[in-house]
Protein backbone atom coordinates (compact mmCIF):
# COMPACT_ATOMS: atom_id res chain seq x y z
CA UNK A 1 0.00 0.00 0.00
CA UNK A 2 1.15 3.29 -0.63
CA UNK A 3 1.48 5.90 1.52
CA UNK A 4 -1.80 7.50 2.79
CA UNK A 5 -3.66 4.62 1.46
CA UNK A 6 -5.01 2.14 4.15
CA UNK A 7 -3.70 -1.26 4.62
CA UNK A 8 -5.40 -4.39 6.61
CA UNK A 9 -4.69 -4.92 9.55
CA UNK A 10 -2.51 -8.41 10.17
CA UNK A 11 -5.60 -10.78 10.99
CA UNK A 12 -7.60 -8.77 8.34
CA UNK A 13 -4.87 -9.83 5.44
CA UNK A 14 -5.04 -13.55 6.73
CA UNK A 15 -8.50 -13.38 6.28
CA UNK A 16 -8.22 -12.01 2.62
CA UNK A 17 -5.93 -14.19 1.93
CA UNK A 18 -8.06 -17.33 2.87
CA UNK A 19 -10.79 -16.59 0.99
CA UNK A 20 -8.93 -14.91 -2.22
CA UNK A 21 -6.86 -18.80 -2.01
CA UNK A 22 -10.38 -20.48 -2.24
CA UNK A 23 -14.17 -19.62 -2.25
CA UNK A 24 -15.91 -19.83 0.93
CA UNK A 25 -17.42 -18.64 4.05
CA UNK A 26 -15.86 -16.92 6.39
CA UNK A 27 -17.32 -15.62 9.64
CA UNK A 28 -16.09 -12.88 11.92
CA UNK A 29 -16.60 -12.00 15.19
CA UNK A 30 -18.90 -8.78 16.60
CA UNK A 31 -16.41 -5.74 16.21
CA UNK A 32 -13.92 -7.21 13.94
CA UNK A 33 -13.90 -4.34 11.24
CA UNK A 34 -16.52 -6.56 8.71
CA UNK A 35 -16.96 -3.11 6.76
CA UNK A 36 -13.25 -2.55 6.10
CA UNK A 37 -12.62 -5.97 5.55
CA UNK A 38 -15.29 -5.73 2.91
CA UNK A 39 -13.83 -2.84 1.32
CA UNK A 40 -10.26 -4.53 0.98
CA UNK A 41 -11.70 -7.75 -0.59
CA UNK A 42 -13.60 -6.05 -3.00
CA UNK A 43 -10.13 -3.81 -4.01
CA UNK A 44 -8.55 -7.48 -4.09
CA UNK A 45 -10.84 -9.17 -6.20
CA UNK A 46 -11.00 -5.69 -8.61
CA UNK A 47 -9.29 -6.35 -12.07
CA UNK A 48 -9.26 -4.15 -15.38
CA UNK A 49 -12.34 -4.61 -17.18
CA UNK A 50 -13.72 -7.15 -14.68
CA UNK A 51 -17.09 -7.35 -12.90
CA UNK A 52 -17.47 -7.48 -8.97
CA UNK A 53 -21.01 -7.78 -7.90
CA UNK A 54 -22.01 -7.57 -3.98
CA UNK A 55 -24.85 -8.83 -3.04
CA UNK A 56 -27.34 -8.43 0.53
CA UNK A 57 -25.64 -5.23 0.92
CA UNK A 58 -27.96 -3.12 3.29
CA UNK A 59 -28.45 0.91 1.62
CA UNK A 60 -27.41 2.51 5.04
CA UNK A 61 -23.99 0.84 4.65
CA UNK A 62 -23.29 1.05 1.19
CA UNK A 63 -22.23 4.84 1.52
CA UNK A 64 -19.85 4.39 4.00
CA UNK A 65 -18.31 0.96 2.40
CA UNK A 66 -18.38 2.94 -0.95
CA UNK A 67 -15.60 5.52 1.10
CA UNK A 68 -13.79 2.57 2.07
CA UNK A 69 -13.73 1.09 -1.30
CA UNK A 70 -12.40 4.36 -3.33
CA UNK A 71 -9.54 5.28 0.00
CA UNK A 72 -8.25 1.86 -0.30
CA UNK A 73 -8.07 1.24 -4.08
CA UNK A 74 -8.89 4.45 -5.67
CA UNK A 75 -12.21 2.60 -7.39
CA UNK A 76 -15.49 3.38 -6.88
CA UNK A 77 -18.13 1.26 -5.45
CA UNK A 78 -21.48 2.16 -8.02
CA UNK A 79 -24.62 1.37 -5.79
CA UNK A 80 -27.94 0.17 -8.18
CA UNK A 81 -31.22 0.25 -7.24
CA UNK A 82 -34.54 1.20 -8.97
CA UNK A 83 -33.91 4.35 -10.20
CA UNK A 84 -31.47 2.61 -12.67
CA UNK A 85 -33.65 1.86 -15.88
CA UNK A 86 -32.65 -1.81 -17.35
CA UNK A 87 -30.37 -0.21 -20.29
CA UNK A 88 -28.11 1.96 -17.69
CA UNK A 89 -27.61 -1.18 -16.18
CA UNK A 90 -26.72 -3.40 -19.19
CA UNK A 91 -23.82 -0.62 -20.54
CA UNK A 92 -23.25 -0.92 -16.23
CA UNK A 93 -22.60 -4.79 -16.72
CA UNK A 94 -20.54 -4.46 -19.68
CA UNK A 95 -18.03 -1.84 -18.49
CA UNK A 96 -17.14 -3.44 -15.39
CA UNK A 97 -16.12 -2.21 -12.35
CA UNK A 98 -17.46 -2.83 -8.57
CA UNK A 99 -21.45 -2.53 -8.20
CA UNK A 100 -23.56 -3.22 -5.47
CA UNK A 101 -27.16 -4.43 -6.41
CA UNK A 102 -30.19 -5.12 -4.79
CA UNK A 103 -31.42 -8.99 -5.13
CA UNK A 104 -34.58 -8.00 -6.34
CA UNK A 105 -33.13 -6.54 -9.41
CA UNK A 106 -29.91 -8.73 -10.22
CA UNK A 107 -32.58 -12.01 -10.34
CA UNK A 108 -34.59 -9.73 -12.70
CA UNK A 109 -31.38 -9.25 -14.93
CA UNK A 110 -29.42 -12.29 -14.57
CA UNK A 111 -33.12 -14.21 -16.29
CA UNK A 112 -33.59 -11.10 -18.54
CA UNK A 113 -29.39 -11.70 -19.96
CA UNK A 114 -29.39 -7.67 -19.04
CA UNK A 115 -26.85 -9.04 -16.95
CA UNK A 116 -24.54 -11.95 -18.53
CA UNK A 117 -23.24 -14.18 -15.47
CA UNK A 118 -19.62 -14.55 -17.92
CA UNK A 119 -18.87 -11.06 -17.58
CA UNK A 120 -19.19 -11.18 -13.80
CA UNK A 121 -15.71 -12.16 -12.05
CA UNK A 122 -16.60 -12.58 -9.01
CA UNK A 123 -20.03 -12.34 -6.52
CA UNK A 124 -19.78 -10.87 -2.76
CA UNK A 125 -21.90 -12.23 -0.32
CA UNK A 126 -22.69 -9.61 2.51
CA UNK A 127 -24.14 -10.83 5.71
CA UNK A 128 -24.05 -14.65 4.67
CA UNK A 129 -26.07 -15.68 7.92
CA UNK A 130 -29.41 -14.33 6.32
CA UNK A 131 -29.26 -16.57 3.25
CA UNK A 132 -30.77 -19.94 2.86
CA UNK A 133 -32.18 -21.90 0.20
CA UNK A 134 -35.41 -20.24 -0.73
CA UNK A 135 -33.69 -17.01 -0.75
CA UNK A 136 -33.45 -14.38 -3.62
CA UNK A 137 -29.29 -14.54 -2.73
CA UNK A 138 -29.40 -18.26 -3.25
CA UNK A 139 -31.13 -18.52 -6.46
CA UNK A 140 -28.85 -15.25 -7.86
CA UNK A 141 -25.65 -17.74 -6.94
CA UNK A 142 -27.56 -20.78 -8.69
CA UNK A 143 -27.92 -18.72 -12.00
CA UNK A 144 -24.27 -17.14 -11.36
CA UNK A 145 -22.94 -20.39 -10.99
CA UNK A 146 -25.13 -22.23 -14.21
CA UNK A 147 -23.42 -19.17 -16.26
CA UNK A 148 -20.14 -19.31 -15.09
CA UNK A 149 -18.91 -22.56 -13.31
CA UNK A 150 -15.22 -20.76 -13.01
CA UNK A 151 -16.75 -17.45 -11.53
CA UNK A 152 -15.82 -16.52 -7.62
CA UNK A 153 -18.06 -17.03 -4.61
CA UNK A 154 -16.65 -14.92 -1.78
CA UNK A 155 -19.07 -14.23 1.27
CA UNK A 156 -18.58 -12.62 5.03
CA UNK A 157 -21.05 -12.72 8.25
CA UNK A 158 -20.52 -11.39 11.47
CA UNK A 159 -23.10 -12.69 13.38
CA UNK A 160 -21.67 -16.95 14.37
CA UNK A 161 -24.57 -17.16 16.40
CA UNK A 162 -26.74 -17.45 13.44
CA UNK A 163 -25.51 -19.93 12.33
CA UNK A 164 -26.66 -22.39 15.62
CA UNK A 165 -30.21 -21.55 14.50
CA UNK A 166 -32.29 -24.50 13.38
CA UNK A 167 -30.81 -28.44 12.10
CA UNK A 168 -27.73 -28.20 10.06
CA UNK A 169 -27.59 -24.65 9.18
CA UNK A 170 -23.85 -24.34 8.49
CA UNK A 171 -24.46 -27.02 5.78
CA UNK A 172 -27.18 -25.40 4.36
CA UNK A 173 -25.75 -22.03 4.11
CA UNK A 174 -22.15 -23.43 2.49
CA UNK A 175 -24.70 -25.56 0.12
CA UNK A 176 -27.04 -21.88 -0.71
CA UNK A 177 -23.29 -20.35 -1.65
CA UNK A 178 -21.99 -23.18 -3.59
CA UNK A 179 -18.93 -23.11 -1.51
CA UNK A 180 -17.57 -25.93 0.34
CA UNK A 181 -14.63 -24.15 2.89
CA UNK A 182 -15.70 -21.72 5.72
CA UNK A 183 -13.10 -20.20 7.58
CA UNK A 184 -13.59 -19.21 11.47
CA UNK A 185 -12.17 -15.98 12.85
CA UNK A 186 -13.69 -15.35 16.64
CA UNK A 187 -11.63 -12.47 18.84
CA UNK A 188 -9.63 -15.10 21.02
CA UNK A 189 -7.83 -16.18 17.52
CA UNK A 190 -4.43 -16.42 18.58
CA UNK A 191 -3.82 -13.81 15.31
CA UNK A 192 -6.66 -11.26 16.27
CA UNK A 193 -5.45 -11.21 19.85
CA UNK A 194 -1.41 -10.58 19.02
CA UNK A 195 -2.59 -7.78 16.14
CA UNK A 196 -4.91 -6.17 19.21
CA UNK A 197 -2.87 -6.70 22.36
CA UNK A 198 -0.26 -4.17 20.34
CA UNK A 199 -1.75 -1.13 21.02
CA UNK A 200 -4.73 -1.77 24.07
CA UNK A 201 -6.96 0.89 24.99
CA UNK A 202 -7.09 2.42 28.01
CA UNK A 203 -10.90 1.39 29.91
CA UNK A 204 -13.22 3.13 32.21
CA UNK A 205 -16.21 1.15 33.01
CA UNK A 206 -18.82 3.37 34.87
CA UNK A 207 -21.75 1.95 36.13
CA UNK A 208 -25.00 3.80 36.26
CA UNK A 209 -27.29 2.82 39.10
CA UNK A 210 -31.25 2.30 38.12
CA UNK A 211 -34.09 4.13 40.30
CA UNK A 212 -36.01 2.22 42.14
CA UNK A 213 -38.81 2.46 39.92
CA UNK A 214 -36.43 1.26 37.25
CA UNK A 215 -35.18 -1.57 39.92
CA UNK A 216 -39.38 -2.86 40.28
CA UNK A 217 -39.99 -2.87 36.97
CA UNK A 218 -37.16 -5.39 36.12
CA UNK A 219 -37.76 -7.40 39.32
CA UNK A 220 -41.63 -7.83 38.16
CA UNK A 221 -40.40 -8.57 34.49
CA UNK A 222 -38.32 -11.38 35.75
CA UNK A 223 -40.75 -12.62 37.85
CA UNK A 224 -43.00 -13.02 34.95
CA UNK A 225 -40.45 -14.26 32.95
CA UNK A 226 -40.23 -17.18 35.73
CA UNK A 227 -44.06 -17.82 35.91
CA UNK A 228 -44.04 -18.28 32.03
CA UNK A 229 -41.41 -21.09 32.30
CA UNK A 230 -43.21 -22.62 35.32
CA UNK A 231 -45.94 -23.01 32.91
CA UNK A 232 -44.00 -24.12 30.21
CA UNK A 233 -42.35 -27.03 32.98
CA UNK A 234 -46.11 -28.12 33.81
CA UNK A 235 -46.61 -29.44 30.67
CA UNK A 236 -43.52 -31.82 30.88
CA UNK A 237 -40.69 -29.40 28.90
CA UNK A 238 -37.76 -28.92 30.70
CA UNK A 239 -36.55 -26.21 30.11
CA UNK A 240 -34.78 -25.33 33.46
CA UNK A 241 -33.94 -22.92 35.83
CA UNK A 242 -32.19 -20.07 34.39
CA UNK A 243 -30.61 -17.61 37.06
CA UNK A 244 -31.53 -13.68 36.41
CA UNK A 245 -28.32 -13.47 34.92
CA UNK A 246 -29.04 -16.01 32.58
CA UNK A 247 -32.54 -14.34 31.94
CA UNK A 248 -30.67 -10.90 31.30
CA UNK A 249 -28.57 -12.29 28.56
CA UNK A 250 -30.07 -11.55 24.70
CA UNK A 251 -29.62 -15.18 24.23
CA UNK A 252 -31.88 -16.41 26.34
CA UNK A 253 -35.23 -16.54 23.85
CA UNK A 254 -32.83 -18.20 21.54
CA UNK A 255 -32.00 -20.41 24.11
CA UNK A 256 -35.35 -21.54 25.05
CA UNK A 257 -36.40 -21.82 21.57
CA UNK A 258 -34.04 -24.08 20.90
CA UNK A 259 -35.09 -26.22 23.27
CA UNK A 260 -38.61 -26.44 22.42
CA UNK A 261 -37.65 -27.30 18.50
CA UNK A 262 -37.95 -30.95 18.93
CA UNK A 263 -41.59 -30.57 20.06
CA UNK A 264 -42.79 -27.46 18.26
CA UNK A 265 -44.72 -29.33 16.00
CA UNK A 266 -46.71 -30.92 18.51
CA UNK A 267 -47.26 -27.63 20.53
CA UNK A 268 -50.46 -26.02 21.34
CA UNK A 269 -51.59 -22.55 21.35
CA UNK A 270 -51.04 -21.96 24.37
CA UNK A 271 -47.77 -23.12 24.62
CA UNK A 272 -46.36 -20.74 21.65
CA UNK A 273 -48.28 -17.59 23.15
CA UNK A 274 -46.51 -18.46 26.22
CA UNK A 275 -42.90 -18.56 24.14
CA UNK A 276 -44.34 -15.78 21.96
CA UNK A 277 -44.53 -14.09 25.60
CA UNK A 278 -41.10 -14.99 26.88
CA UNK A 279 -39.51 -12.95 23.31
CA UNK A 280 -42.09 -9.70 24.24
CA UNK A 281 -40.74 -9.89 28.22
CA UNK A 282 -37.22 -10.11 27.06
CA UNK A 283 -38.07 -7.39 24.83
CA UNK A 284 -39.06 -5.47 27.82
CA UNK A 285 -36.38 -6.12 29.92
CA UNK A 286 -33.89 -4.50 27.25
CA UNK A 287 -36.39 -1.38 26.35
CA UNK A 288 -35.91 -0.70 30.06
CA UNK A 289 -32.65 0.05 30.20
CA UNK A 290 -32.62 1.87 26.56
CA UNK A 291 -35.97 3.85 26.44
CA UNK A 292 -36.78 6.85 28.71
CA UNK A 293 -39.85 6.13 31.22
CA UNK A 294 -42.35 8.41 28.72
CA UNK A 295 -41.41 5.95 25.60
CA UNK A 296 -41.63 2.93 27.99
CA UNK A 297 -45.12 3.26 29.23
CA UNK A 298 -45.89 3.75 25.61
CA UNK A 299 -44.14 0.63 24.72
CA UNK A 300 -46.15 -1.32 27.52
CA UNK A 301 -49.21 0.33 26.49
CA UNK A 302 -48.69 -0.88 23.01
CA UNK A 303 -48.34 -4.07 23.68
CA UNK A 304 -50.86 -4.29 25.89
CA UNK A 305 -53.42 -3.30 23.71
CA UNK A 306 -51.70 -5.49 20.51
CA UNK A 307 -51.62 -8.65 23.04
CA UNK A 308 -54.11 -8.19 25.91
CA UNK A 309 -56.55 -11.17 24.58
CA UNK A 310 -53.95 -13.58 24.36
CA UNK A 311 -51.14 -12.80 26.65
CA UNK A 312 -51.98 -14.26 30.00
CA UNK A 313 -48.76 -12.25 32.02
CA UNK A 314 -50.74 -9.31 31.51
CA UNK A 315 -53.32 -10.53 33.53
CA UNK A 316 -50.85 -11.56 36.17
CA UNK A 317 -49.92 -9.52 39.71
CA UNK A 318 -46.29 -8.87 37.92
CA UNK A 319 -47.84 -6.98 35.13
CA UNK A 320 -50.10 -5.13 37.56
CA UNK A 321 -46.77 -4.16 39.28
CA UNK A 322 -44.76 -3.38 36.09
CA UNK A 323 -47.42 -1.06 34.57
CA UNK A 324 -47.61 0.75 38.42
CA UNK A 325 -44.07 1.58 39.04
CA UNK A 326 -43.27 2.09 34.48
CA UNK A 327 -46.14 5.14 35.25
CA UNK A 328 -44.36 6.36 38.86
CA UNK A 329 -41.80 6.68 36.10
CA UNK A 330 -43.59 9.12 34.36
CA UNK A 331 -46.55 10.84 37.05
CA UNK A 332 -47.81 10.35 39.88
CA UNK A 333 -51.41 11.49 41.14
CA UNK A 334 -52.40 13.19 44.26
CA UNK A 335 -56.06 14.62 45.27
CA UNK A 336 -56.01 18.23 46.09
CA UNK A 337 -59.17 20.85 46.85
CA UNK A 338 -60.22 23.23 44.17
CA UNK A 339 -60.35 25.85 46.44
CA UNK A 340 -59.27 27.14 49.77
CA UNK A 341 -62.61 26.22 51.75
CA UNK A 342 -61.60 23.56 54.17
CA UNK A 343 -64.15 20.50 53.25
CA UNK A 344 -64.10 22.12 49.12
CA UNK A 345 -64.70 19.47 46.31
CA UNK A 346 -61.82 17.34 45.50
CA UNK A 347 -60.36 16.33 42.53
CA UNK A 348 -56.96 14.69 40.71
CA UNK A 349 -53.61 16.54 40.07
CA UNK A 350 -51.20 15.16 37.90
CA UNK A 351 -47.30 16.07 39.28
CA UNK A 352 -45.15 14.87 36.37
CA UNK A 353 -41.93 13.32 37.88
CA UNK A 354 -40.42 12.46 33.99
CA UNK A 355 -37.53 10.03 34.71
CA UNK A 356 -35.15 10.22 32.11
CA UNK A 357 -32.79 7.37 30.97
CA UNK A 358 -29.95 7.35 33.74
CA UNK A 359 -27.34 6.78 30.99
CA UNK A 360 -28.15 10.16 29.11
CA UNK A 361 -27.01 11.78 32.84
CA UNK A 362 -23.98 9.36 32.77
CA UNK A 363 -22.96 10.24 29.13
CA UNK A 364 -23.54 14.17 29.81
CA UNK A 365 -21.42 13.63 32.99
CA UNK A 366 -18.41 12.65 30.68
CA UNK A 367 -19.02 14.66 27.65
CA UNK A 368 -18.61 17.67 30.18
CA UNK A 369 -15.29 16.40 31.36
CA UNK A 370 -13.89 15.34 27.99
CA UNK A 371 -14.54 18.58 26.18
CA UNK A 372 -12.29 20.45 29.37
CA UNK A 373 -9.19 17.97 28.40
CA UNK A 374 -10.05 17.35 24.18
CA UNK A 375 -7.48 19.56 22.05
CA UNK A 376 -9.24 21.27 19.57
CA UNK A 377 -10.49 19.44 16.15
CA UNK A 378 -10.94 16.07 17.97
CA UNK A 379 -13.48 14.30 18.12
CA UNK A 380 -15.80 12.46 20.58
CA UNK A 381 -17.23 8.68 19.31
CA UNK A 382 -20.31 7.16 20.64
CA UNK A 383 -21.17 3.77 20.57
CA UNK A 384 -24.83 2.52 20.65
CA UNK A 385 -27.60 -0.47 19.43
CA UNK A 386 -29.39 0.72 16.57
CA UNK A 387 -30.39 3.41 14.59
CA UNK A 388 -33.43 4.60 17.35
CA UNK A 389 -30.89 4.82 20.15
CA UNK A 390 -28.83 7.28 17.61
CA UNK A 391 -31.78 9.63 16.94
CA UNK A 392 -32.94 9.88 20.08
CA UNK A 393 -29.37 10.05 22.08
CA UNK A 394 -28.98 12.96 19.33
CA UNK A 395 -32.01 14.65 20.87
CA UNK A 396 -30.90 14.46 24.42
CA UNK A 397 -27.63 15.74 23.87
CA UNK A 398 -29.04 18.88 21.11
CA UNK A 399 -31.69 19.79 23.47
CA UNK A 400 -30.67 18.74 26.74
CA UNK A 401 -32.34 15.76 28.58
CA UNK A 402 -34.66 17.65 30.80
CA UNK A 403 -36.27 19.36 27.74
CA UNK A 404 -36.12 16.76 25.46
CA UNK A 405 -38.39 14.44 28.31
CA UNK A 406 -40.90 17.97 28.52
CA UNK A 407 -41.07 17.26 24.68
CA UNK A 408 -42.16 13.55 25.05
CA UNK A 409 -44.08 14.64 28.32
CA UNK A 410 -46.81 16.93 25.66
CA UNK A 411 -46.70 14.31 23.15
CA UNK A 412 -47.87 11.39 26.08
CA UNK A 413 -50.92 14.02 26.95
CA UNK A 414 -51.98 14.81 23.72
CA UNK A 415 -52.26 10.67 22.70
CA UNK A 416 -54.19 10.39 25.79
CA UNK A 417 -56.24 13.38 25.11
CA UNK A 418 -56.42 12.01 21.28
CA UNK A 419 -57.99 8.74 22.75
CA UNK A 420 -60.25 10.26 25.13
CA UNK A 421 -62.15 11.80 21.81
CA UNK A 422 -61.57 8.88 19.98
CA UNK A 423 -63.76 7.03 22.45
CA UNK A 424 -66.46 9.39 22.85
CA UNK A 425 -65.51 10.90 26.11
CA UNK A 426 -67.07 14.23 27.73
CA UNK A 427 -65.13 17.33 27.28
CA UNK A 428 -66.27 18.03 30.94
CA UNK A 429 -63.90 15.41 32.31
CA UNK A 430 -60.35 17.16 33.40
CA UNK A 431 -57.36 16.76 31.81
CA UNK A 432 -55.76 14.80 34.68
CA UNK A 433 -58.48 12.52 34.89
CA UNK A 434 -58.14 11.75 30.95
CA UNK A 435 -54.83 11.14 31.67
CA UNK A 436 -55.46 8.31 33.71
CA UNK A 437 -58.71 6.92 32.78
CA UNK A 438 -58.34 7.83 28.49
CA UNK A 439 -60.46 4.52 28.19
CA UNK A 440 -63.66 5.04 30.00
CA UNK A 441 -66.38 7.48 28.53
Amino acid sequence: MSAGVPSPLSFQASILQDLVQEDGLAILGKGMAYSSTLAFLCSLMHAPNSLVVIVNLPSEQAVRISKLVTDIGQHSLIVVDSQWTAADRAKLYASGGIISVTSRILVVDLLTKVADPKRINAMIVFNAHRIHEGSNEAFILRLFKAGHREGFVKALSDSPESMQAGFARVEKVLKALFVRRMYLWPRYHVAVSSCLDKTPPSVQQLTVPMSTFMQECQEAIVHAIKDCLVKIRSAGIDVGEPTIEEVLLKSFHNSIRKQLDSVWHTASFHMRQLVSDLKTLHQLLAHLLQYDCVSFIELLESFKAATAERSTWLLSPPAQHLFENAKHRVYNATMETSDTISGGPKQIKINPVLQPNPKWRALESVLASVSKTAEKGQSVVIFVNDKGQSLTLQDAMTYGSDKLMQHHWKRFCKSRFDMWRRRGGSTLRSDSDRILNPVQA
